[in-house]
């Protein structure tokens, strides 16, 4: 269909082979074609690209850029030429068809209104805030900043990884170096001291080094302060042990024993006594009312405060006289004779001291061969004579021996059992206590008392033997470890006798744990310590509910001096670590986190390097600082042996 153009002359109607484009062409040569001769078409240049070129030198904008791409057709040029010629005088053609008016607003006001160092976006994220601080960080930092290299490495952190690799080293402080001082520093180091990461891995709040310093709760440091000599020993004298005994609660006294040849001292209100020379210069020991035990592998030593002595504990065991006699003599020494004895008896008698220790004499064989209705002989009865032991104390004497055979069997003895005749009391003093007791014996078969049951010896000689000793304040008794010839072995005494031990009085582990390495009361228990592992013994009467069983773990620890009571566990220096123990160990309940364990290796991941550094494991000690609430671990690391170093474990 035709169309007119713009003068109102007819338009000459397309043929069937005219294109809309030959006819755009034709119609626009017409009216716009000028009489000087068209420039001759290019080679190989179509005719319609050599309308638009000559359009376009004559019509278009001096800052006109030729469409680039072939899409841009002659009905989009021609769309662009109408717009062109109608549209406002400040109209710009879209550069993109998602170059919005819009857009193209918002780039022309921030040309003509934003700063001249203006920089346009880079990418959709980067807003001009991010613009902004990145110029303020530019200007105002120093020149060796950095930008950060991980999302959570902070300026903070920056800064605190800067202000080390400068002042760590010791450089000298210039006025720059205060500047950053005062703005930047960062006094948070409640990491403490870390030996076990890399240098690149240290936390920010961690020390490699932290010789001679005091950590605040905040994070702070502070200079360690020095210390006071204490004259416990005179001078020239080195402790190697010192024990805090709680008398009551009003006082307590220091007991200390000094090196070279061994010496027991006593320190109260700044004077010192020296009370014994004893066989090592590390003692086990224990409190039992106003009275303190030593032990040193020879003997079992006893303070007693209110005479202000120490004695050697003497074997509890009465040991039984020399000159006892058990025979037969005529009847006729007896007052009222009324029977008389035929056979062949087996005696022996039992001493008894006052706290219920018993020693058994040795047994006698008593012959006696008159038949009492045959007149024309003598009869017979057993003479008994305990003598008195001469230690001015008070025993029991017991006398036991075999039954009458009778006259129709003639035997010598009616059974192999030993039965109860007479008891007799040696007092501490009167005459008695100076000679003995003497007993005449013509009992009928029914007129003795009970069979004698055979009853542990107690044993003395285990206890000096020993290295360790406690006493468990819920069942009374005191339990001992450390004896050479049963290393593995656990001892006990007798309720509120310590130096009463039955020969029975022993308990040792199902499996092989080697020797025993400490001893230690934990609540109610008494725990025992191996090289790896821990063995607890509960309850009141080894025969009723005493309970021996070994804890889950297998931790022990190589120095007893190392374990300690710490504000919520027990605390001891083992293979590889410093580990903590909870009460829930032992069954007792206990409040605990998600996560926490029944044993924790409290120098995990901190200071186990430096533990491996230790020259003399046995040798170390830890201390409880109660008002402070630190562990105190004192160690050597040189050849001497010698503890030179305290590791400080703030809890």
């Amino acid at each position: 269909m035709g169309r007119r153009d713009r003068r109102g002359e007819p338009p000459t109607p397309p043929t069937e082979a005219e294109t809309a484009e030959q006819q755009f062409e034709e119609l626009y040569l017409k009216k716009y074609e000028p009489g000087e001769p068209p420039a001759p078409p290019q080679r190989g240049e179509s005719p319609e690209e050599l309308f638009a070129r000559r359009y376009l030198e004559e019509f278009s904008p001096s800052d006109y850029q030729p469409p680039q791409r072939p899409e841009h057709s002659p009905e989009e040029r021609f769309d662009r030429q109408f717009l062109e010629e109608h549209q406002a005088p400040d109209y710009q053609p879209p550069q993109k068809p998602e170059h919005t008016p819009e857009d193209r607003f918002n780039e022309t006001t921030l040309e003509e209104f934003s700063p001249s160092d203006y920089q346009p976006p880079q990418k959709p994220e980067h807003t001009p805030e991010d613009r902004f601080n990145e110029h303020t960080l530019e200007e105002f930092t120093p020149s060796d900043y950095q930008p950060p290299q991980r999302p959570e490495h902070t300026p903070e952190d920056m800064f605190a990884e800067k202000y080390l690799e400068q002042y760590q080293e010791g450089p000298s402080f210039g006025p720059e170096a205060r500047e950053r001082q005062q703005h930047y520093i960062s006094y948070d180091f409640k990491g403490g001291l870390n030996t076990d990461a890399a240098l690149d891995h240290i936390g920010s709040t961690e020390l490699r080094q932290a010789d001679n310093v005091v950590l605040t709760e905040r994070g702070c440091i502070g200079k360690r302060k020095g210390v006071k000599e204490f004259d416990i020993l005179p001078s020239g004298f080195q402790i190697k042990q010192m024990i805090r005994w709680p008398l009551d609660g009003s006082k307590f006294f220091f007991v200390a024993i000094s090196g070279g040849t061994p010496r027991l001292f006593l320190h109260r209100t700044n004077n010192y006594t020296e009370l014994q020379n004893i066989n090592r210069d590390h003692v086990g020991y224990f409190y039992s009312g106003d009275k303190m035990y030593f032990l040193d592998g020879v003997n079992l030593y006893e303070y007693d405060d209110e005479t202000e002595t120490v004695s050697v504990v003497e074997n509890p065991v009465p040991e039984i006289p020399g000159d006892f006699s058990i025979e037969a003599v005529d009847w006729s020494e007896m007052e009222e004779p009324e029977w008389a004895l035929y056979g062949t008896f087996e005696c022996f008698m039992v001493y008894e001291n006052v706290e219920g220790a018993r020693k058994k004499s040795q047994i006698v064989t008593v012959e006696i061969g008159y038949k009492w209705w045959e007149f024309w002989e003598q009869p017979q009865v057993i003479r008994w004579f305990a003598p008195a032991i001469g230690d001015g104390e008070e025993y029991k004497v017991h006398f036991y021996r075999t039954k009458e055979g009778g006259e129709d069997t003639g035997a010598p003895s009616a059974s192999t059992g030993f039965y109860h005749v007479h008891t007799a009391t040696i007092p501490a003093e009167g005459l008695l206590s100076h000679f003995g007791v003497v007993f005449y014996d013509n009992r009928e078969n029914e007129h003795l008392g009970k069979e004698y049951v055979e009853a542990a010896e107690y044993d003395l000689e285990t206890v000096k033997r020993c290295k360790y000793a406690v006493r468990h304040p819920k069942s009374y008794r005191v339990f001992y470890s450390g004896d050479p010839e049963n290393p593995s072995a656990l001892y006990y005494s007798e309720p509120n006798l310590p130096e009463y031990l039955q020969e029975t009085s022993v308990i040792f582990p199902p499996t092989g744990e080697g020797e025993v390495t400490g001893l230690k009361v934990f609540m109610d228990a008494i725990l025992v310590f191996y090289s790896h592992g821990v063995w607890a013994w509960k309850g009141i009467d080894p025969k009723t509910d005493a309970s021996w069983e070994k804890l889950p773990t297998s931790e022990g620890t190589m120095a007893e001096r190392t374990i300690q009571l710490t504000s919520d566990s027990l605390t001891m220096f083992g293979h590889g670590g410093i580990y903590a123990m909870a009460p829930n160990i032992i069954g007792q309940t206990f409040r605990m986190e998600a996560g926490d364990s029944v044993i924790t290796n409290i120098a995990r991941n901190k200071v186990t390097n430096e533990l491996k550094r230790i020259t003399n494991p046995e040798g170390t000690i830890g201390v409880w600082d109660g008002k402070n609430q630190r562990y105190m671990l004192a160690y050597s690391d040189d050849s001497s042996e010698q503890n030179n170093n305290i590791l400080v474990f703030d809890w």
